[in-house]
């Protein structure tokens, strides 16, 4: 309608102009004024086009699935600093990453890492290290928050785990009980329910809402919706989950499973690696041999989320994924 506007007054242009030879008692002003609002308004009429092309042309908005920033670092978060002219230690940069990563439940201005203390915003204080020697089992059958704070290598897995490597394995459950509930019916009150890739399963699982962490989930299986449309071959790991919130404890241990507080997620057991099955022991001492068959693109998707994997500890556990951002945000201090 817009050109068809502008471009109508030149309909007979070139009609007028072969009458040109008869006798006309139009003045040269006339004629040289009528000629400029032609052009003006030919001009507007090509403005207007290139405007619609333009419009028309403009870049659409790409899809980001396989664009995954660390945790952190997507929507610019940016780490807690240091006021200290020398270089953080590890204990400090152990309680920095735990106060950024939970900002519901701490301060980073309450903080004062050398006095070896977590503050909670209700005052509550945790000793960070109890100052005890420990063998690997002691760290996992008595650890403090130190214990807990190793270093988890985020992105791709490039060599199978080594003895030792266990980030996120190390649970101090004081923490975790004061954050998430002291029981399961604690626990229980503060779920709710995410269907889990609503487009390819339609699940549906029961997150905490503790930490926004039942958000995180449903971003994640948004995202994982996309992905699986693109790769079809990938919905077999994420289908039939093997479960969410379960107050229960490590087979074969007295330590609660991550699963009692409701941020944990084991993906479909079919395709997954546990080492206790694999090795067919309970033994911690035992020399494992590296089994996995999870996609590294369903990995990254979760780490960006804030979850760990379990593929990437020595003792490996290939269906689990645990939200616990403080391991991402310390190595990223590293």
């Amino acid at each position: 309608m817009i050109l068809h506007h502008f471009m109508q007054p030149l309909a007979g242009y070139h009609t007028r102009a072969a009458f040109s030879l008869f006798p006309v008692s139009i003045s040269m002003t006339t004629h040289t004024a009528s000629r400029r609002l032609k052009q003006k308004r030919l001009w507007l009429a090509l403005a207007a086009l290139f405007a619609l092309l333009f419009f028309s042309l403009k870049e659409k908005p790409t899809s980001q699935h396989n664009q995954v920033a660390p945790f952190g670092t997507e929507t610019g978060d940016s780490l807690p600093t240091h006021n200290s002219q020398k270089p953080l230690s590890d204990a400090e940069k152990g309680i920095l990453a735990l106060a950024r990563a939970y900002p519901d439940f701490f301060e980073i201005a309450d903080q004062v890492p050398t006095q070896n203390v977590l503050v909670w915003k209700d005052g509550t204080r945790l000793p960070y290290d109890d100052g005890r020697e420990k063998s690997p089992q002691e760290r996992l059958e008595n650890p403090d928050l130190e214990d807990q704070m190793q270093y988890y290598p985020s992105g791709r897995l490039e060599t199978p785990p080594q003895k030792g490597e266990q980030a996120g394995r190390i649970r101090y459950e004081p923490f975790f009980k004061k954050m998430y509930g002291n029981s399961a019916a604690q626990v229980a009150q503060k779920l709710t329910t995410v269907v889990w890739l609503p487009k390819h399963i339609g699940t549906k699982l029961q997150v905490t809402t503790v930490n926004q962490v039942h958000q995180k989930v449903k971003t994640l299986s948004l995202q994982l919706d996309s992905l699986v449309s693109l790769r079809p071959d990938l919905k077999k790991y994420l289908q039939n989950p093997g479960g969410t919130f379960n107050w229960r404890n490590i087979s074969g241990t007295n330590r609660l499973s991550a699963h009692s507080f409701g941020m944990t997620l084991d993906i479909n057991t079919t395709y997954s690696h546990y080492w206790q099955w694999s090795a067919k022991t309970k033994d911690e001492n035992a020399t494992l041999s590296y089994q996995n068959q999870i996609p590294m693109e369903i990995v990254e998707l979760f780490e960006a989320q804030g979850f760990i994997w379990g593929g990437k500890w020595y003792h490996f556990d290939t269906m689990h994924f645990e939200y616990r951002p403080e391991l991402l945000l310390f190595a990223q201090m590293r």
